[in-house]
This record gives C-alpha cells, structure tokens and sequence, in this order.
C-alpha cells in the first residue's frame, strides 16, 4: 500500500468514525445532556484513555511553551467548531447545517490556492464539486434563517483553519498520542466553560447517557481526531477534506439501516455522488503516488 492510499484510508476510517457518532450523541441529549455539555464529555472521557497510553509507551509528555501554544490555538478552533455547528441546529436544522458547515473543503482548497500557492488539480476539484453537489442533494427541506446559516458556514471556516493549521504548523509530525491527550484536556476545557457560562452543565444523565456519552469519546476522539492527525502525514489536507464527506454518508446510512429512515431517489442520488468523489480522490492519488 502506498503513501496516499494510506493517508486516504485513515482519513475515511476516522470520517466514518465521525459519521457514526451521532447515533451515541442523540441518546445522550435524549438522557439530559445539552449540545455543550456533550461536547465537553466528547473530550474529558478520552483524557484516562490517551495518559495510560501515553504512560504505557513511556512516551514525553512535556513539551516546549511553543508547541503548547499552537496547541491552545488550534484547540480554541476545535471547539468553536463544535460550538458554532450545535448551535446552529435549532436555526437551520441538522441537514442543512450539516451542508453548510461542509464548506470547509472549499475553503481549504481555495486557501491552499491563495496562501500557500498550491497548483489545483483538476482531478480534485471535480471530486469536490461532485461531493458536495451529493451532500446538497442528501439535505431535507428546512426553514431558512439567516442566523443558523451564518453560524454554520462559520463552523466551516473555523473548521478549515483547525485542519489547515494542523497541516502547515507541523503539529502532525508530534506522537499522536500526546497530541490527542492534550487536545482532549483543551477541549475539554474550552467546552466546560462555555456550559458553565452558559448554564449548560449537566451531571444527572443516567447510565445509559454516560455510555453513549463515552462511545462518542471512542469514536470521535479516539479514532475521528487521532487518525485524521495521522491521515496528514501521507496526504495533503485539500484531499483529506474531500475523503472527510464520507462523514455525512455515515450518517445517512446508518440512518436507514438502524433507525428506518427513508432513502429517496434524491439522497441515494447524493449517496452516489459523494461516493464517486470519494473514488476520484483515491484513484488520483493512487495514480500519482509511488507504491
């Protein structure tokens, strides 16, 4: 295997980890929990895991004032992401959010262009033109409001500058694991205080909210954050933006196939698309990357 179709296989696992999520964060707001406080467990409960890692490969936690600061930063991006794209729901609703804070390939790739004079590739920008006209097709009717629009395509953008930092800041060459853990503690933080702020701190969630408030730990942190780190170190971000739309594709099959939803001509129709941009993407950088 590859550079590429490593770096293109870690980054669909970690999007489908992501895709898979909701399924957990919906029992747990169902239990008591709010959007912030979910948050916040999303990232405390998988601290325990990654320092008994960290501890267990003897690995060096402590790490120089510059690097913790460009970890602060990246961190407060991540968790107004989150806070931007929760908010958002009651005002636009989960679908169209979801397509509005999925803009972020876009943005990526326009800023490689502009900033960092990256040569746009063809093959690239037709898989995500593709993607996100299959994303657009797989959004129910919603009310608009320009509020939760705005707050939306906000939580791209902002999502945009987490991955491009994590890209150009060289984060991505640090152990996966002291990066996770302390993006964990930062996040956690950050989230803690925006609930308590905002009076939305909740404890009494009952087990079965606590449980599912840990599967989405495991599966957004442990695998979502930590092998999206690792997908970088074989791809550019441009290309594992574009494999990250495999993240709503996710959610609307698990969706069918666990919940009953209803699969329409018009979302199998979007389905598709994403899935053909996901194949453009690989086949591209199969075809450029020396095995």
């Amino acid at each position: 295997m590859n550079r590429a179709a490593k770096g293109v296989l870690l980054a669909s696992i970690s999007a489908m980890a992501f895709g898979t999520a909701p399924l957990f964060t919906a029992t747990t707001l169902a239990e008591g929990s709010t959007p912030l406080m979910t948050l916040m467990l999303r990232n405390v409960l998988a601290i325990p895991l990654f320092y008994g890692l960290a501890r267990r490969f003897a690995l060096r936690m402590r790490l120089p004032g510059r690097v913790m600061g460009q970890l602060v930063l990246l961190n407060i991006f991540s968790t107004l992401t989150g806070a931007l794209l929760f908010g958002a729901y009651p005002y636009a609703g989960i679908g169209l959010s979801t397509c509005l804070h999925f803009t972020y390939p876009v943005v990526i790739m326009l800023c490689g262009m502009v900033l960092f004079h990256d040569r746009p590739n063809v093959t690239k920008v037709a898989a995500l033109v593709v993607a996100i006209i299959g994303i657009v097709l797989t959004v129910e009717t919603a009310a608009l409001q320009w509020r939760g629009i705005i707050t939306a395509l906000l939580s791209g953008w902002t999502y945009s500058f987490y991955v491009l930092y994590m890209d150009r800041s060289r984060l991505k060459y640090r152990n996966v694991i002291v990066v996770t853990l302390y993006s964990s503690l930062f996040n956690g933080l950050f989230a803690g205080v925006l609930a308590l702020v905002s009076d939305n701190l909740r404890f009494d969630i009952g087990i079965k909210g606590w449980g599912a408030a840990l599967m989405v730990a495991l599966l957004s942190t442990t695998a979502g954050v930590a092998l999206f780190q690792l997908s970088l170190l074989y791809i550019d971000a441009a290309t594992a933006a574009i494999m990250c739309t495999l993240e709503p594709l996710t959610g609307i099959l698990w969706g069918v196939l666990l919940l009953g939803e209803a699969m329409s001509v018009r979302k199998f129709i979007g389905c598709m698309c994403i899935v053909a941009g996901v194949l453009f993407v690989a086949y591209d950088n199969r075809r450029r990357s020396p095995a």
